[in-house]
């Protein structure tokens, strides 16, 4: 009887400190934000209006800032405490993390399965667990690395891009895992 951002606010969003992170494009504006843009012929191109499709909002399509999306990481890596304090389900945690359905090869990696929002992937020795989204306008790449407690989170202004090479950089400087030089 209530609508999926607002139960997504009241029970993940709030609870997190996750203050800039919404699904409503008119709540986004008021916050200080990127504009998305395209790269149409080469030249940039401001993208306006925002799309607001409600009916993609279950997919992710929302919007965050790095801090927000940091205060998640480190609740999921920290098995759901974050300024020490329970705020998320270890169970929750748990299951999030857990991979339940095979990948098809259209995907980077293949070789994992796809748990409940996340990818999860066995790499070196530790499992990853990673979610990309692209809008237009946007895009945004978040890996976990639970057992070693670290996460790499790049976003973009750009439609189309995750800058999957930031992140592999920026996973070898942690010196963890590589996952995307396979």
């Amino acid at each position: 009887g209530r609508s999926y951002a607002d139960v997504m606010s009241d029970r993940l969003f709030a609870p997190l400190g996750m203050s800039r992170t919404t699904f409503r494009p008119t709540v986004a504006m008021t916050y200080p934000l990127s504009q998305g843009h395209s790269a149409a012929n080469g030249k940039p191109t401001v993208i306006r209006p925002f799309t607001d499709n409600v009916a993609a909002w279950p997919d992710g399509f929302m919007f965050s800032s790095v801090n927000d999306l940091a205060r998640f990481a480190i609740a999921f890596v920290n098995g759901g405490r974050i300024d020490g304090k329970q705020v998320l389900a270890p169970a929750v945690v748990a299951k999030l993390s857990t991979p339940y359905a095979d990948l098809h090869s259209r995907f980077v990696f293949a070789n994992g399965k796809y748990g409940y929002g996340l990818f999860v992937h066995e790499y070196r020795g530790a499992s990853l667990v990673w979610h990309a989204g692209l809008m237009p306008g946007f895009g945004a790449l978040l890996q976990m690395v639970p057992a070693r407690r670290f996460a790499v989170i790049v976003l973009a202004n750009r439609s189309g891009s995750l800058l999957n090479k930031t992140a592999e950089k920026a996973m070898a400087l942690l010196g963890k895992v590589n996952p995307l030089a396979l």
